[in-house]
């Protein structure tokens, strides 16, 4: 004996699904045939969807992972004092010793840009004396290449009077004198 249940009223199949399950079918989806809402399904919105726990996801900004904790405690973390210097701190304490400084965690809006010079400094600081001399030694050779460039560019008579000015210099300046001294006069 078949039963036919497109035969059944709204009302019918209302009260069947009542009787079959509390208001879901074998498929676990509710009289709108949509999946129920778990009551704590939408009370975290950051927490993603699993196969034991299905849930929408909200991806409003970057957002930690369910089991990675809070990510805006993890260190190392950059800081700022106010002239605009970045450092690096790598646990608690030495942030809480920076922040005792006078350092912030937010980059401070009004800092002057970094100076170039200071950040070449503590570059060539790093290096070993060795790599340090060779350093030096390839930015001469490279400043006298473009001396040659710029001086095989010019006619016999202006490379005579370069000459000449560069040897009138360098014959005042070879006179060794101490610090503060002025130039001897003849």
């Amino acid at each position: 004996m078949a039963f036919d249940v497109t035969q059944l009223s709204q009302d019918d199949i209302a009260t069947l699904r009542q009787l079959m399950g509390g208001g879901l079918d074998s498929f676990g989806l509710d009289a709108l045939g949509r999946s129920p809402n778990k009551p704590r399904q939408l009370q975290d919105l950051r927490l993603n969807p699993t196969a034991t726990d299905p849930r929408p996801t909200f991806y409003m900004s970057a957002e930690s992972p369910r089991n990675a904790g809070d990510l805006t405690k993890t260190y190392p973390r950059l800081m700022w004092d106010t002239k605009g210097k970045e450092i690096t701190v790598a646990s608690r304490t030495a942030q809480e010793t920076y922040t005792a400084q006078g350092y912030v965690l937010v980059a401070p809006a009004d800092a002057p840009p970094a100076d170039p010079v200071d950040d070449l400094t503590a570059a060539l600081e790093a290096l070993s004396e060795t790599d340090r001399k060779a350093l030096l030694a390839s930015v001469q050779a490279s400043k006298i290449a473009g001396l040659q460039e710029k001086m095989a560019s010019l006619t016999p008579e202006q490379l005579d009077a370069v000459l000449a000015s560069a040897t009138d210099v360098q014959g005042e300046s070879s006179e060794k004198r101490g610090p503060g001294r002025p130039r001897k006069e003849v």
